[in-house]
């Protein structure tokens, strides 16, 4: 009887001591990140992790405001990330370092806000020499007529004409 009691003993402190480390475990969890690749370029890759479930992603570029991202849930995919959400450059910013902010979303709420840096390049380079002149366009169809001027100014007299025949004599 007492090597059984003792049995019972260890088994029920080894399942109160699995149960305790199950229930701390879940309470701690990995710290959330985002990153972004490349950071430079004209379009990137940015990642999350350990969010759980997002549905939703809004990237702010400074100067412009919130820019589309193709948003794809890791877990509607089963990725190895929460999601992955792809951007591109706006077409009128100028090359630079900017400040991205990352706002993922969970059914509607804010999982937290996430500063990154992306480098847009200059691409444009000088610009080139003028191309030749091109050959003569085609003659276009005749226009409108047009609206009447105003009479101009009364003009100078003229000269003295030649002398009139003799008229009948009186």
């Amino acid at each position: 009887m007492k090597v059984r009691k003792s049995v019972l003993s260890v088994l029920l402190v080894m399942v109160l001591a699995v149960a305790l480390l199950a229930a701390v475990g879940g309470l701690v969890r990995a710290q959330e990140s985002i990153e972004i690749h490349p950071d430079y370029g004209f379009t990137a890759m940015i990642t999350g992790y350990a969010f759980g479930y997002v549905d939703d992603i809004v990237v702010d570029w400074p100067g412009v405001g919130p820019i589309p991202a193709l948003f794809i849930s890791g877990y509607m995919y089963e990725l190895p990330y929460d999601f992955i959400a792809i951007i591109t450059v706006p077409t009128q910013v100028s090359p630079g370092t900017y400040r991205l902010t990352v706002e993922p979303y969970g059914d509607g709420v804010s999982l937290g806000s996430f500063d990154m840096d992306f480098t847009v390049p200059n691409m444009r380079g000088p610009m080139g020499p003028p191309g030749p002149e091109g050959p003569e366009g085609p003659e276009g169809p005749e226009g409108p007529e047009g609206l009447e001027g105003a009479e101009g100014p009364e003009g100078p007299a003229g000269a003295a004409g030649p002398a009139g025949p003799a008229g009948p004599e009186g």
